[in-house]
């Protein structure tokens, strides 16, 4: 018995080396590891995120910056990343006789200014010092629009910024979004909001349904006023549990989007909510794909299932940190706005999920091998231990 306890022992350290060691996963907190890798990436790109052709992209850098915000995370990071904007100028918003085809720029700059406490009454350019908020109110149409191309996307921005605002959002810019869903009954687009004007249902679009949603339910209006475009949200989700842009499949956009509407309803979409947070955190990469792509996300499954793991050549970086930005309201279940309680900002960055490296990691310890050669291997090893066990103790007698 002494000489088979000791070979049990051997196979069993044995089979430990030769077991398979499983990579490392995303954190349970996977907005963590999210904006860890948003934060990380804004900070090699001069605090502000990159387009397609290197320039800047302010749109995502915004959505970034509420994103870490819903956090609670990357407070140093979210703060150089405001003043950078600041600092832009009249790059993003143009000159003043521009306000009216800028309108969203302007109220995107509001809301990453507000984000961080500076002051958007006080915005400083070249040729002096602008009150983006009067800006904003002087882009307001005689209906209650904004903007020279008023959109229902363009306005739930306007309004979300207005709302940060000491005199807050006049009541037909608010009747203006709310007069735009599509009404017809018999219509698969009943309740969802479009390009083409009040009631259309020819366009509807999921990403400004979602924003509509999110910008009223913040100006204060009812929950009831909005059930049917909160319904419309649920019919473009697809089995995988993505909500469908009309221009792609299901992707993080618009799923981090519409899970940030569906979460004012809580429990009447319990089981879309869950789905729709399954699969994004399907898109988010693990240590398996290399610490540089660690933490983030991927547009679609497609992308993710095809990404290289250099994710800061230009295309890539775009890519996911585009869809990371809003994916990221999917995962925290809402946008920090007006009416939504944030968690306590922290300054640090999440670290790294998994050890530098330009190469996908590889086993710290043991020998790779296939799930199935471990077992087998064991199982042949056991076999064997058996059998000398035998021998050994037929000679004892």
């Amino acid at each position: 018995m002494h000489y088979f306890k000791r070979l049990i022992v051997g196979v069993l350290a044995l089979f430990v080396i030769l077991a398979p060691v499983v990579p490392a996963q995303a954190s349970e907190d996977q907005s963590h590891d999210l904006a860890g890798w948003l934060a990380r990436s804004l900070a090699v790109t001069n605090d502000l995120a990159l387009g397609q052709t290197g320039t800047v992209d302010y749109a995502s850098t915004t959505y970034a910056i509420l994103g870490l915000k819903g956090t609670g995370v990357a407070g140093d990071q979210i703060v150089a990343s405001a003043e950078a904007m600041a600092a832009s100028g009249e790059d993003f918003i143009s000159g003043p006789e521009q306000i009216g085809a800028k309108a969203t720029a302007i109220a995107l700059m509001i809301l990453a200014q507000d984000a961080t406490g500076l002051d958007p009454r006080n915005h400083a350019t070249e040729n002096g010092t602008r009150d983006l908020y009067a800006d904003l109110t002087s882009a307001i149409n005689s209906d209650g629009s904004i903007s020279e191309m008023p959109s229902a996307y363009g306005q739930a921005f306007a309004i979300l910024a207005l709302l940060t605002s000491e005199d807050g959002v006049p009541q037909a810019t608010i009747d203006w979004l709310l007069e735009q869903p599509c009404v017809d009954t018999t219509s698969p687009g009943l309740g969802g909001y479009g390009f083409s004007g009040p009631g259309s249902c020819d366009d509807a679009d999921p990403d400004s349904t979602a924003l509509a949603i999110i910008a009223l339910r913040a100006a204060g209006v009812d929950l009831d006023d909005l059930a049917s475009s909160a319904a419309y949200l649920t019919t473009i989700q697809d089995s995988t549990g993505g909500f469908v842009s009309p221009w792609s499949g299901p992707n993080a956009n618009t799923t981090g989007l519409a899970v940030a509407a569906l979460t004012y309803f809580g429990q009447d979409y319990t089981e879309s909510l869950e789905k729709a947070k399954s699969f994004l955190t399907s898109l988010i990469f693990d240590c398996e794909a290399g610490s540089d792509l660690a933490g983030a996300m991927a547009l679609d499954t497609a992308t993710f299932e095809s990404t290289s793991t250099n994710p800061y050549s230009l295309d890539i970086q775009v890519g996911l940190f585009q869809a990371g930005a809003q994916g990221i309201f999917g995962l925290i279940g809402f946008i920090p706005v007006a009416d939504t309680t944030v968690p306590t900002l922290v300054v640090d960055v999440p670290g790294p999920m998994c050890e530098s490296t330009s190469e996908p990691p590889t086993q710290a310890t043991g020998i790779a091998v296939p799930i199935w050669l471990g077992v087998v291997g064991g199982i042949v090893l056991l076999s064997l231990a058996i059998i000398v066990w035998r021998v050994l103790a037929s000679r004892r007698k």
